[in-house]
């Protein structure tokens, strides 16, 4: 494997980036508000959770496309 393919601290971030989105995107994927989006995802209802050193809470991709 050569350097180049390894992939930079860069496109990992990116790659995160695209796979979660913010509590107020998902909630108008699904139709409900930010706050049923966040006690979901405390609950365990919906796969997501708190970036580490914040408060922010995310939302998986792949858990809004299987929730639709």
């Amino acid at each position: 494997m050569s350097q180049t393919d390894q992939p930079t601290p860069r496109n990992r971030r990116e790659r995160r980036a695209q796979r979660y989105v913010s509590t107020t995107d998902a909630a108008a994927v699904l139709g409900i508000s930010a706050q049923t989006v966040r006690r979901m995802v405390e609950r365990g209802d919906l796969a997501g959770g708190r970036l580490p050193g914040s408060r922010l809470v995310r939302v998986d991709v792949e858990a809004l496309r299987l929730g639709q």
